[in-house]
C-alpha cells in the first residue's frame, strides 16, 4: 500500500494501515501493524498522540514527509509481542525513513521503542529490536565548525555500527534541544567491511547549526535491510578562528639615498584584528625599478636597482599567542649574507 500525495494532511483523528481497528479508537496520526507500505510526502500534525506509528510492522518506508506538533511521538517503532508478553524475532524490522523532517514532537521525534531519552549506542550495534536497534552516528563537536572565508560548515562524524554500507543524513535545527530533524541538509554514503567504527564528514555551504544525523542501513544485501537509526544528539557549530592583520602606514617613502648610504629608519605597525595565527608573508620595498633576484633558502629574495642599491625582502611568520602577543620569526638576505632574527609583535587595543 502506497500513500503518496501532494502534502495531504493527517491530522485529528488518523489513518490506519493493516488489519481491521474499527472498534478501537484512533489516537495518533498513522498506525501500521502490517509491512512493505510506503508513505511518501505527507504532512503529519497536530495528532492526539503519535504521529506514525509502526507496531510491529516491517520493511515499510517513509520519505520526504514533514511531521510535526504531535503530541507524542513523532514517529515510533516498534516489534510485535506474543500472547505472553515476549517480543516476537523478525517484527518491526526494516522500516526506513529517509528525507523526512521531524521536530517539535510532544516525546521524541524518532523513538525505536526505547522511552525516557534518546536510545544508546552500543559496541559493534548488536542489540536488536526494532529497527535492530541501529546505532546513530556519534557527531564530532571538534570537527563540526564553519569556514566563514569558504561560506561553507563541515559535519564530522563516526558511526560504530556492523559491517555494510549506510546512508547518513544530516539535518540542522534552530535551537539546542531533543534529537530532531527540522530542516533537511543532504546525505552521503560510508561503508565498512567489517564491524567496526567508520570516519567521515559532510561539508556544505552555508552556516548550519545544532546539527543531527541518521544513519539506515542500505546494503550490501540486495534487498538492503533498511533500518533506519534515531536523530543523533543535537551538535553545535563552532566558526573557524580567523587571521587579520592591518598594516599602518600601507606604504613608506624613503626619498634619495646616495649609494653606499642608508636612508633613516622608519617604522610601520603590524596590528592583528583577527582570531586565529596569521603569518606576514612578506614586508616588500618596491621604490626602485629593476629585476627581482631570488636566491635559495627561506626569505632570501632582493631587489636589484638600475642605480645599483639593494633592497631586501624580509619575512615575518607569527604565530598568535593567548595573550595576542605574536612571536615572529624570520630572516633576510643582507649586503654580508642571511641575517636572522626574532621580534615581537603586541597587539594594540
Amino acid at each position: 500500500m502506497t500513500f503518496t500525495h501532494p502534502r495531504p494532511l493527517v491530522v485529528g483523528d488518523g489513518a490506519h494501515v493493516g488489519a481491521d481497528r474499527s472498534a478501537k479508537a484512533i489516537t495518533f496520526g498513522i498506525e501500521n501493524d502490517s509491512s512493505d507500505n510506503q508513505l511518501i510526502a505527507n504532512a503529519i500534525t497536530s495528532n492526539n498522540g503519535k504521529g506514525i506509528f509502526i507496531e510491529g510492522g516491517s520493511g515499510n518506508s517513509m520519505s520526504q514527509n514533514v511531521i510535526h506538533s504531535n503530541t507524542v511521538d513523532g514517529i515510533r517503532i516498534d516489534v510485535r509481542y506474543d500472547s505472553y508478553g515476549a517480543a516476537i524475532p523478525g517484527t518491526g524490522i526494516g522500516n526506513s525513513m529517509v528525507q523526512n523532517v521531524v521536530y517539535n514532537n510532544g516525546a521524541k521525534n524518532i523513538n525505536l521503542g526505547f522511552d525516557g531519552g534518546f536510545r544508546p549506542n552500543d559496541n559493534l550495534d548488536p542489540d536488536g529490536g526494532p529497527n535492530n536497534g541501529q546505532n546513530y552516528p556519534d557527531l564530532n563537536p571538534s570537527a563540526t565548525f564553519y569556514d566563514s572565508i569558504a561560506n561553507a560548515t563541515t559535519i564530522g562524524f563516526a558511526l560504530d555500527t556492523k559491517a555494510g554500507d549506510y546512508l547518513v543524513e544530516f539535518f540542522s535545527n534552530p535551537m539546542p534541544g531533543q534529537p530532531a530533524g527540522t530542516t533537511y541538509l543532504g546525505n552521503t554514503i560510508v561503508s565498512l567491511a567489517a564491524d567496526g567504527t567508520v570516519l567521515g564528514s559532510f561539508t556544505l555551504g552555508g552556516m548550519h547549526d545544532n546539527t543531527s544525523a541518521t544513519a539506515t542501513r542500505v546494503g550490501p544485501e540486495k534487498p538492503a535491510v533498511m533500518d533506519t537509526s534515531e536523530f543523533s544528539p543535537l551538535n553545535p557549530t563552532f566558526t573557524l578562528p580567523v587571521p587579520g592583520v592591518s598594516v599602518s602606514p600601507s606604504s613608506l617613502n624613503f626619498g634619495d639615498v646616495v649609494v653606499g648610504r642608508s636612508s633613516g629608519n622608519s617604522t610601520i605597525t603590524v596590528t592583528s584584528q583577527g582570531t586565529a595565527d596569521y603569518v606576514v608573508s612578506a614586508l616588500r620595498e618596491d621604490s626602485c625599478t629593476g629585476p627581482a633576484i631570488c636566491t635559495t633558502g627561506a626569505f632570501a629574495c632582493s631587489t636589484t636597482c638600475t642605480d645599483g642599491s639593494h633592497w631586501y625582502a624580509d619575512q615575518l611568520v607569527c604565530r598568535r599567542g593567548a595573550d595576542n602577543v605574536a612571536d615572529c620569526y624570520g630572516r633576510s638576505q643582507g649586503p654580508l649574507g642571511p641575517t636572522s632574527w626574532i621580534v615581537n609583535l603586541h597587539r594594540l587595543n
